[in-house]
Order: structure tokens, then C-alpha cells, then sequence
């Protein structure tokens, strides 16, 4: 999972068994109903071995991948270790680049949308830089024996033209005249991911159609695609799984357990799972919105998880995390409680999300805010290594900081402290709590002159 110790839950080699099993018919089934020309899927995944699922279902721990699995997902041979020397040498992108004009995948896919957005703005960035990989493999003569036992495992027909269109190409776009097999889009897309899919949508042509994916827990899966009419719906109806829901604000209790018939549309709920692996009713703090019924079930789309106060590309900054980086925070730069420390994201137009460090102060003069925001920043790495990541990787922006006087930090998050008068008397003080975590992008305030 994506917390920073790993769960180290059981995976036997029947249960990974079943799980391939319920990719595979998952993925059949997309590809049937949206009459797929060509099954071949690229992630983009990590190219190294780790203590998450994902590597223990994809890499094998070592072992070479079948060729089968080779052709139908090319992205397994990055992590030979030839490959790894080319992407220490070239970068990552300018590896994926070369696999992709030789196998000419059909599918793209990464669990989130921001790493497909990061990658297509690398393209864009460095053109030059992501084909330097393709310029080597025409001009060397000829490729090391072991670079083309590899290629030879991916490669599909009119490789050669494809990577010659994209020498020739001034930008990435349109994708089609070097990648022409592209047909679908897959990602997650719950929680605050929007800004990424439409950075993604808006770099790819309209024929390119975009499949959420189904949802899992590393404990187990929790829906799975079915297609009514050519649309998906997600069912919780994996194999060997208990579900059951509890209402969105309900505490955890066994009496206040829902059946998956008993779910109303609209409504929000946490999934329970149990199944023979030894998980007795396991609070998933996966929080899913029914959209319908289908034959008795209810048609899951992914929102949030309980708890989670915000995540624009898997960051999972919550509010604990915050409060415990902003008790250091005050430590390492002194901080009185003339100073009201709080955090909102920021989804600024055509520029990365991130977040807003908001400093509300009663003092005069307002404290130096750049010992606070490289504090903050430091605090945040160490307390949430998914969050150090994304910064590292350019999917979220630097922190930006803004300083505002209390009484007018409070005028804008809460409507009893608006009008002169009520500031001036402080009648909502006894009330009003800035929360470490804003539940509101800091574009929604009234903050333009900010």
C-alpha cells in the first residue's frame, strides 16, 4: 500500500493466481465491449522492485517475465537490468518513448492520472532529450546482442516507420502520427485528480477513449468492470469477497452494516471486506458513492478515502499529518500564537496544483515567511514520503505562501466574521477554528487580491 511501512499481508502463490485471473477477465472485458484492436497495454509503472503489491504482481521478484507477458504489457522488460543502465544513461521517459514505437500499444495506463501527465509534459519539455534513445537504436550498428533479444520480445510491425515519424516530428503532437495503435486512456480517477485528466485529455486526440479503472485495497479487490449497453459499470463482485458498506459519517459498528442491495443512489459509504485470507470485516476507509443499481448490485465510482482530507495525485496529506508539521514548524521558527499556521490546496489554471501555506497573524510586523514555508516543506517530506516524491517528480508545485491579517483570514472561511462590524467585535471568535487542512480550493475564496 501507500502507507510508508509495508502491510506485509499474505500473498500466497494461489491467491496472486486469483488476482492475475481477475485482471485478465477484467481487462477481457473492456477490451470485448469496446472492441479494442489492440490488447497491448503499457504502464507506466516503477522499473524496480519494492515491497508494494503492484511490484509483486508485475515483476515476479526477479524473474525474467514470459514472453506472453512480454507482448501484451512491454513495459516488464524496463526493469532488465540492460534497460536500467539505459535509463540511468537517457531517463526514464526516453526509455518508455523507445518500448512504446516498438511495441505500438494500444492501451496506456497508471494507476493515477498524473503519472500519464507527467510523461506526455516531459515529451513536450525535452523532445529532443526523449528521443535520444530512438536516434541511438537506428544509428548504432548494431544494437548490443542483448538490446535486441529484448526488442525482439515487444516489437511489433512498422516499428521502423513509427520511430522514423518520430524523428521527423517538430513536437509530441498529434501522438497518432508515432504511436498510431493508441486507443485507450486508464486511470484512477477519484478524489482530486481532475486537473491531470484534463491535462491529459487535452494532450491526446478525442479518439483516444479514457476507462476508469476498478478499484482494490491491497488487501483485496473491491469492484470489478461490467459493461451494460458498452458502459461500465463497477459491481463489487470480486471472487472469494465479502462486501459490505457502512453509511459515509457512521461509526464502526457491526449493527450498522449495509448489504450491497441496501445501498441508496447517491449516497456515500465505506466498504467492509472479509474474505478467506483471514480478513474478518476490514474497514477499507475507501469511500464509494453509488450511482445505481445494476441487477441487485450497486454501480461503485471511487470518491475519497475516509479521513483523507486531500490528495491531487496521491499525496494523501491529511490533517493529522499537518498538525504534527506544524507543532515542529512553530518549534523551529518560534512561533507565538500571534500566528495561525494553515494549509489549502491550489489548483491554479495552466500551472501544477499544490498548496497554499496560509499564515494569519495578529502581529505587527508579519513574520519572515521564508523560514516557515522551507520548514514546512522539510517537515512534510519526512512526515509523508508520498508527498516528498510527488514534489521530486514535478507533479505538484512548491509551496506558496501568503500572508494575511487574521480578522481577514476569517472573513473569508466564515460567513459570521464577514462585515466590518462583526470583525471588529470578534462575535464568531468563540466559534470559529481555522482547520489545519482547507476543504476548499484557495481559487474558491474571495482572495483575488491576495
Amino acid at each position: 500500500g501507500s502507507t510508508q511501512e509495508p502491510k506485509e499481508l499474505l500473498y500466497t502463490p494461489r491467491r496472486l493466481r486469483r488476482l492475475e485471473k481477475a485482471f485478465a477477465l477484467a481487462t477481457a472485458r473492456i477490451v470485448h465491449a469496446l472492441n479494442v484492436r489492440r490488447p497491448i497495454v503499457f504502464t507506466l509503472a516503477s522499473t524496480k522492485e519494492d515491497d508494494s503489491l503492484t511490484s509483486l504482481y508485475a515483476w515476479k521478484h526477479g524473474k525474467m517475465p514470459s514472453r506472453l507477458d512480454c507482448w501484451v504489457t512491454p513495459h516488464l522488460i524496463l526493469a532488465h537490468p540492460s534497460l536500467q543502465d539505459k535509463i540511468a544513461e537517457h531517463g526514464l521517459s526516453a526509455v518508455r518513448l523507445w518500448a512504446i514505437l516498438l511495441s505500438n500499444p494500444g492501451w496506456l495506463y497508471s494507476t493515477n492520472p498524473s503519472t500519464q501527465a507527467l510523461f506526455l509534459r516531459q515529451l513536450e519539455t525535452d523532445w529532443k532529450g526523449a528521443r535520444s534513445v530512438i536516434q541511438a537504436w537506428l544509428s548504432e550498428a548494431p544494437p548490443s546482442p542483448t538490446m535486441q533479444r529484448l526488442a525482439r520480445r515487444i516489437v511489433s510491425p512498422g516499428w521502423q516507420s513509427r520511430m522514423q515519424a518520430c524523428l521527423d516530428a517538430d513536437s509530441p503532437w498529434p501522438v497518432h502520427t508515432w504511436w498510431p495503435g493508441l486507443e485507450l486512456r486508464s486511470s484512477w480517477d477519484g478524489g482530486s485528480v481532475g486537473t491531470f485528466l484534463s491535462d491529459v485529455e487535452a494532450r491526446l486526440p478525442d479518439s483516444v477513449r479514457f476507462v476508469p479503472m476498478f478499484s482494490m485495497s491491497t488487501e483485496s479487490i473491491e469492484t470489478l468492470p461490467f459493461f451494460v449497453d458498452g458502459t461500465p459499470r463497477f459491481l463489487p463482485l470480486a471472487p472469494g469477497v465479502l462486501v459490505e458498506f457502512l453509511p459515509e459519517n457512521a461509526p464502526d459498528e457491526p449493527h450498522l452494516l449495509l448489504e450491497p442491495g441496501d445501498l441508496k443512489t447517491g449516497a456515500h459509504y465505506a466498504m467492509v471486506l472479509s474474505d478467506s485470507y483471514g480478513l474478518i470485516r476490514y474497514q477499507t476507509e475507501d469511500v464509494f458513492e453509488c450511482l445505481g443499481m445494476e441487477s441487485g448490485q450497486p454501480d461503485l465510482a471511487f470518491r475519497r478515502r475516509r479521513g483523507l482530507s486531500w490528495s491531487f495525485t496521491g499525496e494523501k496529506l491529511t490533517g493529522a499529518q499537518l498538525e504534527s508539521a506544524f507543532s515542529l514548524l512553530r518549534e523551529d521558527c518560534k512561533l507565538g500564537g500571534d500566528i495561525a499556521l494553515s494549509l489549502a490546496p491550489t489548483d491554479p489554471p495552466n500551472t501544477l496544483p499544490g498548496y497554499v501555506l496560509v499564515v494569519g497573524h495578529t502581529a505587527a510586523p508579519p513574520p519572515a515567511i521564508d523560514p516557515l514555508v522551507d520548514s514546512l516543506e522539510r517537515r512534510l517530506r519526512a512526515i509523508n514520503t508520498e508527498y516528498a516524491d510527488k514534489r521530486d517528480s514535478g507533479r505538484l508545485a512548491p509551496l506558496r505562501p501568503v500572508v494575511i491579517e487574521y480578522d481577514r483570514l476569517a472573513a473569508l472561511l466564515d460567513p459570521r466574521a464577514s462585515g466590518a462590524d462583526a470583525t471588529a467585535q470578534r462575535a464568531w471568535d468563540s466559534q470559529f477554528k481555522l482547520l489545519p487542512l482547507l476543504q476548499r480550493h484557495w481559487e474558491e475564496l474571495d482572495s483575488d487580491d491576495l
